[in-house]
């Protein structure tokens, strides 16, 4: 590890991300060539998905804040 370890570990985060939505879009792109949805279906799926995720990252958030509280001012 370089002596940056925290761009160390976006960069380590980037390559999960970039494999994961090549993965996503290989997915999509086979399921629309077999017919399985059509781009209507497609875009209700990713509203209702994105919904879902919206609530889960406000939870993770939440949970952060509480492990990684902001220094108050008066701690100076």
């Amino acid at each position: 590890m370089s002596d940056n370890a925290c761009k160390d570990a976006v960069l380590e985060v980037l390559g999960y991300l970039e494999l994961t939505e090549m993965r996503n879009r290989a997915v999509i792109a086979l399921l629309k060539d077999k017919g399985v949805f059509n781009e209507e279906e497609l875009e209700a799926s990713l509203r209702q998905a994105s919904n879902a995720i919206d609530v889960e990252n406000t939870a993770i958030r939440a949970r952060l804040d509480a492990l990684f509280p902001e220094p108050s001012e008066n701690a100076a």
